[in-house]
């Protein structure tokens, strides 16, 4: 009962900063599925008209793997020290989401997909925290969610959205993307530097997103074959590319 009390007297005090216009930050642990399990630093910041997702500040690298066909897979991040962002405007029901291409830094302006939710009856806890189970198919995968209607904060890590308190944990079905919930606290930071990022780069549409994952595979084999040689013979016979996001519709 003490740490039950202790809980909702500490939920309070977040609620009251929120009104406030202070913001409430959600520490993730994130995993996206290379070769390896690779850790990426993750937090969400809700503020009063917006809330901003940051992932994935890191140096940009490749993984390689040879299959036992003699074919060579390989993983390719590109990204800087600001990293990925999803910034949701309230006020334009709109989400801008900052990468960074292989030649110049993209800000993707899109309405807020719909996102249609399926509720289960399965509980679990988290941490202190009795969570209940979503699932819903998103952009071509599947995926499996934990939140808790006990912390009503309905906006999500990445662009996942709209369920009835915060979401604690996420799988998709393949394993390609989990989500952990860490800690949630209040804070005073300025995040002009990550808010600002936003007005360098190239504007594009969701068609236009659409097409540069379609197109970036090839892209990428013709940067490796003129990047060889001239007198090595190197036969690259195809590309098979899995993204995050896999459909549009």
């Amino acid at each position: 009962m003490a740490t039950r009390l202790c809980f909702l007297m500490s939920l309070l005090f977040i609620s009251q900063g929120y009104s406030q216009e202070q913001i409430v930050k959600i520490d993730y642990d994130l995993y996206v599925n290379g070769f390896s399990m690779s850790t990426k630093n993750s937090e969400l910041f809700i503020g009063d008209e917006y809330s901003l997702f940051v992932w994935n500040d890191t140096i940009s690298r490749i993984e390689e793997e040879e299959t036992e066909e003699n074919q060579l897979k390989f993983s390719l991040e590109v990204t800087d020290s600001i990293g990925k962002i999803n910034y949701y405007s309230r006020n334009k029901d709109s989400i801008f989401t900052r990468s960074v291409g292989l030649e110049e830094v993209q800000i993707l302006k899109e309405k807020r997909p719909a996102i249609e939710w399926e509720l289960h009856p399965e509980i679990k806890t988290i941490g202190k925290l009795e969570c209940n189970k979503a699932s819903c198919s998103f952009r071509g995968r599947t995926y499996e969610v934990w939140y808790t209607p006990d912390i009503p904060i309905f906006d999500g890590p990445w662009k996942l959205h709209g369920l009835p308190g915060l979401v604690m944990e996420v799988k998709d079905k393949e394993g390609m993307l989990q989500i952990y919930f860490k800690k949630i606290s209040h804070i005073n930071k300025n995040l002009d530097r990550h808010i600002n990022a936003l007005e360098s780069g190239k504007v594009i549409s969701i068609e236009q997103y659409a097409e540069i994952q379609r197109n970036i595979g090839d892209e990428l084999v013709k940067r490796m074959k003129l990047s060889f040689p001239r007198e090595l013979n190197i036969s690259i016979d195809g590309i098979k590319q899995d993204h995050l996001e896999r459909e549009f519709n």
